[in-house]
């Protein structure tokens, strides 16, 4: 679900799963929200006018990643229809990195861009532990009806030892 806030000049959304970003042309953050605080460590008046692929990319791959990141940001910026789906490395500010994936997508006149931006890692780990959490309630579910239908055990058991 996203939902959409207005607070002063400033838009917020809020989704479970992503941190939003917008960006000028000079791929300089003009917007960060609660999302991307957490999910970096910066704050929104530290991120604000800084380049946003130095910001959140690890050093190693400062010159590639950014570079290249910067690259497409540029050459695409005038495009309306064209968004972007990237997955790299990104560095919180406490120094640990995480794989993550980037969706950009250019407003209307070209010049600023959306930056829907996911932990991959926390998004595997969720959908782990719901597929795990299904998995014990449909366990929970099948040993309870067996402890309803003493009938319905005697049959499983049968199939079960004559496979």
């Amino acid at each position: 679900m996203v939902t959409v806030t207005r607070s002063g000049s400033q838009f917020a959304i809020k989704t479970p799963d992503y941190a939003v970003v917008c960006c000028d042309s000079d791929d300089k953050v003009i917007s960060w929200d609660v999302q991307a605080e957490r999910l970096f460590g910066w704050e929104y008046n530290e991120a604000l006018g800084q380049q946003l692929f130095n910001l959140i990319l690890p050093d190693k791959a400062e010159m590639r990643g950014a570079a290249k990141l910067s690259k497409l940001f540029y050459q695409y910026r005038k495009e309306t229809s064209v968004t972007l789906k990237i997955e790299d490395n990104a560095l919180h500010r406490n120094g640990q990195t995480f794989p993550i994936e980037l969706i950009l997508s250019p407003l209307p006149g070209g010049d600023f861009f959306t930056i829907f931006i996911r932990n991959i890692k926390a998004v595997q780990e969720q959908t782990k532990a719901e597929a795990g959490y299904l998995f014990k309630m449909e366990l929970e579910s099948t040993i309870l009806k067996i402890s309803m239908e003493p009938t319905l055990l005697k049959d499983r058991l049968t199939a079960i030892l004559s496979y």
